[in-house]
């Protein structure tokens, strides 16, 4: 063979060996560390929902300790494992956005896996986590009311995240409250701008793993030079007009076009500006949302829990995100979590407020940092021992009723 053909035949084989590799790295991604995976799909009432059986990949944590962390939804559609729907366990569905689906720990370590380690001494029970990433009060009681036939809980705990959910329910516009503080369905739709979104995100998620996991590596590299640049980004000023914006959109105008269910931020204005047409809007519709959580829940015969989660806004004075009370001197930290309460006390719905607890315990701890503004495993584990704790001194569980 002359030294051409040979050159040509390694030539050959290295490209091979190097096509190979190629793909097995391409599988390997794709299958252990799906970043880009799609989770949810659009739907009419809901908005989107998650899709049954997909799985995606994301690296979590704080910078100092970033991790790997794969979420799935089973086959109903739930993060965690598998439940059968005919066997007779007491069952508890638990409804909320992104501090209950946990994207950041690992399923066993999530809020909804320990409530179901620290009730498990009360006997067999299955703990559902409904919780969906981007939901707003609206969507947690359409949730239910879908679903609750299908699961028949026993108990039904809705997690109400102080920090943006009252924001949430202007963005989603699915309710509006009407002269005698009832919440009235509107008939809202998905903008274009919106279907476009769900629609590229579903191509990205179907495009070559290795190069979506490039691009998530080059845009966290993108954030953080950016942070670097300007470490004090003027995050409450930014609020502050966007929540007059998006009341000026809904509640004035009336515009019933949902144009965005991903970024979900602080609620400056309830927080720091109570008197304002916003902040007075979102309460009367918070009010509503959750009065008609409770009739749903008692309609059905299902006992019902609020769960109320602080901001660490309001509780890390020294995170990216914070209120300087010199700039805003009519900020309380515990306004957005008082109103929740306010709400539930007047409605009689039992619940349990972590502002005091987490306050108590070292908020700092609590909390992922580094801009991430959920919970960490710790925050998630005290949280279940409170609840778990509330459950049995108010006998709520174990049931009381037979299935």
């Amino acid at each position: 063979m002359s030294s051409a053909k040979r050159t040509a035949t390694k030539a050959l084989v290295a490209l091979g060996a190097f096509a190979l590799a190629l793909a097995a790295a391409e599988w390997a991604v794709g299958r252990w560390f799906p970043m880009a995976a799609s989770l949810y799909r659009p739907d009419p009432v809901l908005l989107y929902v998650p899709k049954p059986g997909a799985r995606s990949t994301k690296v979590a944590g704080p910078d100092r300790a970033r991790h790997w962390v794969t979420t799935e939804f089973n086959a109903q559609g739930h993060r965690g494992p598998e439940f059968d729907l005919a066997k007779p366990h007491p069952r508890i569905v638990v409804y909320g956005d992104s501090f209950v689906l946990a994207e950041d720990v690992e399923e066993e370590n999530c809020f909804v896996a320990r409530l179901r380690a620290e009730l498990a001494s009360s006997g067999a029970l299955e703990v559902v986590n409904s919780g969906v990433t981007g939901y707003g009060p609206d969507q947690q009681c359409l949730k239910f009311e879908r679903e609750a036939a299908a699961l028949r809980p026993d108990l039904a705990v809705f997690v109400l995240y102080s920090s943006n959910d009252y924001g949430d329910l202007v963005r989603n516009k699915m309710f509006r409250p009407d002269e005698l503080g009832r919440a009235v369905k509107n008939d809202y739709v998905l903008a274009p701008s919106l279907v476009e979104d769900l629609e590229r995100r579903a191509r990205d998620a179907s495009g070559f793993a290795l190069v979506c996991a490039i691009e998530s590596y080059t845009a966290a590299r993108a954030r953080r030079a950016r942070l670097a640049e300007n470490p004090n980004p003027p995050y409450i000023e930014w609020y502050l007009h966007a929540a007059e914006v998006e009341f000026e959109e809904y509640g004035v105008e009336g515009d019933l076009a949902v144009r965005q269910v991903w970024e979900d931020y602080y609620d400056a204005d309830v927080a720091i500006h109570p008197e304002r047409p916003s902040s007075t809007f979102k309460r009367a519709l918070m009010r509503a949302v959750v009065a008609r959580m409770k009739d749903e829940c008692a309609r059905r015969g299902v006992p019902m829990l609020a769960l109320i989660v602080p901001s660490a806004v309001d509780l890390c004075p020294k995170g990216e995100v914070h209120v300087d009370a010199s700039l805003y001197p009519t900020w309380s930290p515990s306004r957005l979590t008082d109103g929740l309460e306010e709400i539930a006390t007047e409605l009689a719905i039992p619940f349990v407020n972590l502002y005091g607890p987490f306050r108590s315990a070292g908020p700092d701890g609590l909390y992922i940092g580094d801009g991430n503004l959920h919970w960490n495993e710790a925050g998630q584990a005290l949280a279940a021992r409170l609840v778990a704790a509330h459950l049995r001194e108010h006998q709520l569980w174990p049931p009381k009723r037979k299935r």
